[in-house]
Formats: C-alpha cells, structure tokens, sequence
C-alpha cells in the first residue's frame, strides 16, 4: 500500500504542478493558482529551494511596492530518458524535468524487431546518451516510453489479447515493457501508447495547450488517435483513441488485421497509400526487395512532391486519404466537439492535399454545430511531441503527492523505485 501523503507534500505536488505548467511566477501567483496561504507557499518554497527542485529567477513587474522576484522550477536538477517507439524506428532521447530535449538518437530499429530488441535497444541508448553528453547515470531519475499499442498503465504491459498474431507486431502481446526497463536501468518506468504521448505533449507544451478537448491523429504506417478531454487525457481501458480501427462511411469492407473489416488504416497507412499510388502510375522509389524505414518515408516524400507538381494520380490518392480520414474523423467530431484536430505524419508535414480534404470531409459531414468553433490543423511539434509527453508522463508519476511522500526527503528518486511506481498509480 502506498502511503499517505502529508498534507507537506500536498502542498509541494500543488506548487510543483503549477510551476511545471506555467512556468517561473511569482509566489503571489502561486497563492492564487493553488489557494494555499502566503506563509505555507513561503515555507514550501523555500523547502523546495533547499532540495534543489525550484530556484529564483527574473523580478516580475509590481503591482505596488517592491518588485516581486519569480521562482520556477529547476528543470535540470534531473534529467529524464524517454523514447518513442514507431513501426521501424524508435527515437531515444534525454530531457530535462520540463521536457526540454537536451540529446537524441533515432535507431533503425522498431516495434516490428520485437520487444526484447526494442528495449535492450532503448536501453543501452539511454546509456550511450548519458555517457556522450558527459552525465552520470545518477542524474537520470525516470524514464517515459511510448510503444505501439494499447498499453495496460497499472502494470506496464502491452495490453493482452492476441491482438498482432499474424502481424509485424507479432511477440508484443501482454508484453511487461516497464518491468524489462527498470530492471535494465534501475529507475522507475512509465509506458503509454506512443500517440497518448504526442497529445499529452502538444497538451502540455504545443498548440493544445489550454485547449480541454482535443483529438490528435497520426497518419503513417499505422494510424493512431489521442484524446484530451476536459483537459486530461483519456485511456479508457487501454485502447481509448484507437481511430485507425473505425471503419469508413461507405468503402469496402476489407479485411484488417484487427479482426475489423474497412478500418480506416486499410485505406490510409502508408502501405496502402503507396500501394494505391504506384496503381495510379505515380512515380515513386521501386520498393526495396528488405525495405528499410527510409524506403516508405523516401517514397512517402515523392507521393507528396508528385501531389503538389500536380500529378492527377498522386493528388487523387492524396485526397482520397483525406476524404476517408475526414469522413471517420466526422463521426468523432459530432460525438465529442473538440475544439482541436490536430494532424500528424509526413503526409500532413510536408503537403497541404491531406489536410484539405481531411477538412472538407468533416466540415461537410459532421454536424454543424459541432464544427462552427473547430479548428483542424498540423500538429507543430510532429514526432517531438511524443518525446515531450514521454517525458511529462514520467514527470507526472514523480511529482504526485503520494510519490513525493516517498521519495521527496531524500533528494532523488533512486531508493525505492517500487514504491514509487505504486504511489504514482495511486495519484492518478
């Protein structure tokens, strides 16, 4: 059982909370966001301040009497190893503790290697990271990973069920991803599904920030969806968010690997793209005999390119995958009237077609009033979002009240890493 917070460390987590998401501010600012009392904010300050989490910093414009000096968060008082996890690749990086990306690496190497390459792989590149950039692995306090499935948070496992029997994710079912990490590096582990992580952090620190509902979709060689609402953002059971496997309004029901017939990723992955594009006679790089992870994004690049020279056979493509997505998206934009769509991907990045027809489709099909205050755009951090809410997500699980009961009087949290990881699950 984990134990119970103080009302100390209550009041830490709520100071901690504000200035992680706010920024530097003054401590009269911290009084009003939180409600505690000028003398408990002073107190827990200063307590802060001695433990190296929060330091002071500019003086901040007066609203009468002497100029009042900002405290904000000591960001690189630790650093936090996150990865992100797509079909091919995998992007490792280190942080700091407001996600600011210090060092990354990107390895030809993803979930279609299975798991036991995937984590030995982010493992010894969080090693290799710590070492290049002259840090010890004592600086390193959590870690935050983003895989490529539904994701069971209170164990760490990919969610059980067979769900890739057949599939390039083959090995990856109930698969105990934070266990195999902690026990490789000795710190606490968070895992979540890796689009789950790039809404939480275009949320946090991208276009969505202060936004309460938001739908976030990666198209690529599989299609995913985050959600925000009301300002949070939401699992379900595992697999909330999963908008690649609703089917589209009106095409064929082809069969996905989901068990699901017309999944909208039998339309618009990559694979089906391409395969449509080379159809229509767009000319494309010859698909390599054992491609590689750059062969899909090479020809991805020239399907766009082809779009936007006007190629008649790769704009038809291309507004097909917008006008299938827009159609799904529709439905998901009646039922939950986000104020944000945000759109992800190299096909959205580095072209406009996608997103116009994307736009179209659910302008023209969702209901109205559930599109009037709408706005559908490109995702401006695009795969660093992931890395971003890799790490807010392991800064989350530190600095909750319970998990700061365990490890806050001891500087670091390096003791008990499993108590630790059942305190933050109780703060959630």
């Amino acid at each position: 059982m984990s134990p119970l917070p103080t009302s100390r460390e209550v009041s830490h987590a709520a100071l901690l909370q504000v200035l992680r998401q706010v920024g530097p501010t003054t401590r009269a600012e911290l009084e009003r966001t939180t409600g505690l009392g000028r003398k408990i904010v002073s107190e827990r300050v200063q307590e802060l301040m001695a433990l190296g989490l929060v330091s002071e910093g500019e003086l901040a414009r007066s609203t009468g009497g002497r100029m009042p000096r900002t405290v904000g968060l000591q960001a690189d008082r630790g650093l936090l190893g996150v990865a992100q996890m797509n079909l091919h690749q995998t992007t490792v990086a280190l942080t700091e503790l407001d996600g600011t990306v210090l060092v990354r690496e990107q390895l030809a190497l993803g979930a279609a290697a299975g798991p036991e390459a995937v984590c030995d792989g982010i493992a010894t590149t969080l090693r290799g990271l710590l070492e290049s950039s002259g840090q010890t692995s004592e600086r390193l306090w959590a870690v935050g990973v983003g895989v490529l499935a539904p994701v069971d948070r209170d164990l760490g496992h990919v969610a059980p069920g067979h769900l890739f029997e057949g599939t390039a994710l083959a090995g990856w079912d109930g698969y105990p991803v934070r266990q195999r990490l902690a026990d490789a590096l000795e710190r606490p582990v968070w895992v979540d599904n890796e689009v789950n992580l790039m809404a939480l952090g275009e949320l946090r620190s991208g276009q969505a920030r202060g936004v309460d509902d938001v739908v976030l979709v990666k198209l690529g060689p599989s299609i995913g969806g985050g959600l925000v609402l009301g300002g949070r953002l939401q699992h379900g059971a595992a697999a909330a968010g999963e908008i690649g496997h609703l089917a589209v309004p009106g095409e064929e029901p082809r069969p996905c690997w989901c068990g699901g017939r017309g999944c909208l990723s039998t339309f618009a992955s990559t694979a089906a793209l391409l395969d449509e594009a080379r159809a229509e006679g767009v000319p494309l790089p010859a698909p390599a005999q054992d491609p590689q992870p750059a062969d899909d994004e090479d020809a991805v690049r020239a399907l766009v390119a082809a779009a936007a020279d006007g190629h008649p056979g790769a704009v038809r493509v291309l507004t097909r995958a917008g006008e299938r997505t827009g159609a799904v998206l529709a439905g998901v934009v009646t039922l939950l009237n986000p104020a944000l769509v945000l759109l992800s991907g190299t096909l959205v990045a580095e072209g406009d077609v996608v997103v116009d027809a994307d736009r179209a489709a659910v302008d023209a099909r969702a209901m109205r009033v559930a599109t009037e205050s709408l706005s559908l755009t490109v995702s401006p951090l695009s795969d660093t979002a992931g890395l971003v809410g890799a790490a807010a997500m392991a800064a989350d699980g530190l600095f909750g009240p319970r998990a700061l009961a365990v490890w806050l009087d001891d500087g670091a949290p390096h003791r008990d890493r499993a108590a630790l990881q059942a305190a933050a699950a109780a703060d959630r």
